[in-house]
């Protein structure tokens, strides 16, 4: 039986967009720092110690459950977690474009439905996050997946992969309600089913957590509140137009032609309003946001966005088509084929400053954060508490226990971050090994008297710079190198 060329262009989705995201990989090699935080739980449910970050501290450190119960997978089969968080992204993204390419089609677009696959395929933050090991691929693809379900009329299906999402990060609880609230009105009858399959994952994840962590609240939401209410919250419209990503040429681009797209799909097939309220809430939620917006957190919001904003494309055609501005020479395919090259030139165009950005910003990581853990495991006792503010290499690589300064999986930190009082907290914690990025603004300790007569300076990375990150040793500390001598590189 010949291919069609709908499972062609699946075909060629599916591996494109794999292929554009293992490219990235390997020209840039970057592995979020935040990663190795989901890593280093996954790990250590491997090896038997539990749910946890430090052995014997039940703290819930991470917003990502699912995914870190499904790195345990190739860990457990001797899969570096690098390799193998890269694996379920790059299998995730590649049934992402597939959806949204089998989306576009069932909303009419023909011709023009590779696009918005395309473009998610290239799309420079979707290929950055989807690459760092952070759980953004698997996130992305409940999310489509739950509208594409809830389109076919498949509301069961779609509220588990809502409910999926929201096991994977908290903001897929907002879909899960929208989808809960929209199902129950058309089919009040059903509201008892409707909420079965979320009350059995959800509430077996709460139970859970409740009783293993005390909350099922992450510590993580806590901490980032406390620790950016000193600094790095931004006001509401800077938030807003980092979110929409209005801070480069592609995003009011992007935004002005969901516009007619939208309109258009409205009027042609009462579609739209479901997912223009979740954009509504998701930007509302980052522009409001009271921590930084990391680059992970907006890509999920990219396939319906690209779904709007290629209808315009359709809409555009058609209504050059009916005023006699189209050539009759140029056909709908031939107009999508010029259209479809345009995008890939322009969002390749887009990436090349992003490789060389994050090729640097991963070099940056194995030269500091990678070797102050190496330098850790080899230089502290397995029993020595370290003190640091980016914990995820430097804790994966060092495997010792650590008190983290900004909180994510040391509660008892919160209150002195949220007053500001970090020297306090190094003087209350009297740790054996002190971490600090010397232009970071919870590391202004670094000067004070009172730190210096206690600590002294046994290594230091790139010295001199915006990234300096210099190890301290507590002077009267005993480790396996009792008179680490100063070092730099």
């Amino acid at each position: 039986m010949p291919m069609t060329s709908k499972n062609r262009n699946i075909i060629l989705l599916f591996a494109g967009t794999i292929i554009a995201r293992i490219i990235f990989f390997i020209l840039t090699g970057f592995t979020a720092d935040d990663a190795f935080i989901t890593f280093r739980y996954a790990s250590n449910i491997v090896s038997g110690l539990g749910f946890v970050y430090n052995a014997g501290e039940a703290v819930l450190g991470t917003t990502t459950p699912l995914f870190t119960m499904l790195m345990t997978v190739p860990i457990a089969l001797g899969i570096s977690p690098v390799a193998g968080a890269l694996a379920i992204s790059l299998i995730a993204s590649g049934l992402t474009a597939t959806i949204i390419y089998r989306f576009a089609l069932q909303l009419r677009l023909g011709s023009f439905a590779p696009i918005p696959a395309i473009a998610y395929m290239l799309m420079p933050r979707s290929l950055v996050a989807d690459s760092s090991g952070m759980e953004t691929a698997l996130f992305t693809l409940f999310i489509i997946a739950a509208f594409y379900l809830q389109f076919r009329r498949l509301d069961y299906y779609a509220i588990g992969m809502a409910t999926l999402a929201t096991l994977t990060r908290p903001e897929g609880g907002l879909l899960l309600i929208i989808l809960l609230v929209v199902n129950t009105f058309e089919n009040r009858s059903r509201i008892l089913s409707y909420l079965i399959g979320p009350a059995i994952l959800l509430g077996s994840w709460i139970l859970f957590a409740t009783w293993y962590f005390g909350s099922p609240i992450p510590n993580s939401i806590p901490a980032k509140i406390a620790l950016y209410s000193q600094f790095g919250i931004e006001p509401f419209p800077k938030n807003l137009i980092l979110a929409l990503g209005w801070h480069n040429p592609l995003g009011p681009i992007l935004t002005l032609a969901s516009i007619p797209g939208f309109l258009w799909l409205r009027k042609t097939q009462n579609f739209g309003r479901t997912q223009l309220i979740w954009l509504i809430g998701m930007f509302l939620f980052f522009g409001l946001s009271k921590t930084v917006l990391f680059f992970w957190y907006i890509p999920p919001t990219y396939p319906i966005y690209l779904l709007l904003a290629s209808s315009s494309i359709v809409w555009l055609h058609d209504l050059c088509k009916q005023r006699g501005w189209k050539p009759e020479m140029i056909s709908r395919a031939k107009s999508a084929t010029i259209v479809g090259l345009f995008v890939a030139i322009v969002l390749i165009g887009a990436n090349i400053p992003k490789v060389s950005a994050f090729k640097q910003f991963a070099e940056g990581m194995r030269d500091i954060h990678y070797q102050a853990g190496i330098y850790l495991s080899v230089h502290a006792d397995k029993d020595d508490i370290v003190t640091a503010e980016d914990i995820g290499y430097l804790g994966f690589y060092s495997e010792r226990h650590i008190v983290d300064r900004d909180g994510l999986v040391s509660p008892e930190v919160i209150p002195y971050n949220r007053e500001g009082r970090y020297l306090d907290l190094i003087l209350d914690i009297d740790a054996d090994w002190v971490c600090a990025f010397v232009k970071s603004p919870i590391s202004t300790f670094v000067d004070a008297p009172e730190f210096n007569k206690r600590y002294k300076t046994v290594h230091t990375y790139y010295p001199g710079t915006a990234a300096e990150l210099r190890i301290y040793n507590r002077q009267t500390a005993q480790t396996n190198n009792s008179a680490p001598k100063e070092s730099k590189k």
